[in-house]
């Protein structure tokens, strides 16, 4: 896909008129209108303030081969790590989730049986379960 028909079609998907593209890239409509048919090219700084715009790479809007962000090499690694972060994270607030849960319902039951003892190891399980996980943690990280 062509610079112009990249610019055109980002343009549109925001509902932004050439007008609008214009005032917030401080060129004129015509620039807009050149660029979008192809007979003239914005200059370095008018790309980067157009990737920055519209959330695009810089190389994917200079670049014919690219038909989307997703296809250059590095977006697509990080995108991939980043999900697989996410995804882990997510296990990671569960597992604390329910670690917070049972220490509750145990400190819970100990207090209502009033037994300071009981309360006492109840605190140090919960010390020693966030400590575990931590460890856990450190050592999966990366």
């Amino acid at each position: 896909m062509k610079f112009a028909d990249k610019i055109l079609m980002l343009r549109k998907s925001r509902g932004m008129s050439q007008e609008e593209l214009a005032e917030k890239l401080n060129v004129s409509r015509q620039a807009i209108s050149r660029w979008e048919m192809g007979t003239a090219q914005p200059d370095v700084q008018n790309v980067l303030q157009i990737s920055k715009l519209f959330g695009v790479t810089a190389d994917y809007l200079i670049n014919d081969e690219y038909e989307s962000d997703e296809e250059i090499p590095c977006v697509k690694e990080l995108r991939t790590h980043f999900n697989e972060k996410i995804t882990k994270s997510g296990r990671d607030f569960r597992v604390i989730g329910c670690l917070w849960m049972i220490a509750a319902f145990c400190f819970l039951m100990a207090f209502i049986e009033g037994n300071d003892y009981a309360i006492i190891c109840v605190f140090i399980d919960i010390v020693l379960a966030f400590k575990c996980f931590y460890n856990y943690r450190r050592m999966h990280s990366n």
